[in-house]
């Protein structure tokens, strides 16, 4: 029993470890993020924005600004994965199209947070309306670079020409979002 526990403990640990370790190879350019890994990250990206909101509303600044933080890093890790075109291609126009949805949504909650919070969270705030804005901008380009079709020995297979269709409703997508949203730069 006691061996069982350790054991599961040391894998506990190693998973922390190696959770905490992936951020810094996509910093360093090691290995292409995945779709997943983004779509993880963009995740814990809006649970941190949702504690900014509750925190707020609470009047607790100190919780809003490290939850912005959190926020920040987290958005900040995809959009610089997308920006050193260290994505997996097979997964970029998803991941970009994922970034591009979520700051979309992002950006006017942030601005809203930044006329309640008080004066001492506001760098936060600013830092991560920030980030979600040049994480749109990045969505953008990586989606338009993304979109561009290479025909290998230029002969149309039916693989690239799948993949030709699947960039062109990722871009029809894109430019759809923009107009709900009033992006004519994304349209």
């Amino acid at each position: 029993m006691r061996r069982r526990f350790l054991t599961t403990t040391m894998a506990i640990a190693l998973g922390a470890i190696l959770w905490t370790s992936l951020p810094a190879a996509w910093a360093q350019g090691e290995q292409p993020m995945t779709g997943k890994e983004a779509k993880k990250l963009l995740k814990s990206g809006e649970k941190s924005l949702k504690k900014a909101q509750d925190a707020t509303a609470r009047g607790n600044a100190p919780a809003a600004e490290e939850s912005a933080r959190g926020f920040a890093t987290a958005l900040g890790q995809v959009e610089r994965a997308l920006a050193q075109d260290n994505v997996r291609e097979n997964d970029l126009v998803d991941v970009a199209a994922r970034v591009d949805e979520a700051t979309l949504k992002h950006i006017p909650v942030l601005e809203g947070l930044l006329t309640r919070v008080p004066e001492q969270a506001r760098p936060a705030i600013e830092r991560a309306l920030s980030v979600s804005r040049r994480g749109h901008d990045t969505a953008t380009e990586a989606i338009l670079r993304g979109g561009e079709l290479s025909l290998p020995g230029g002969v149309l297979t039916d693989r690239s020409a799948r993949d030709a269709m699947s960039r062109n409703e990722a871009l029809l997508r894109h430019a759809e979002r923009g107009r709900r949203h009033g992006d004519d730069q994304g349209v």
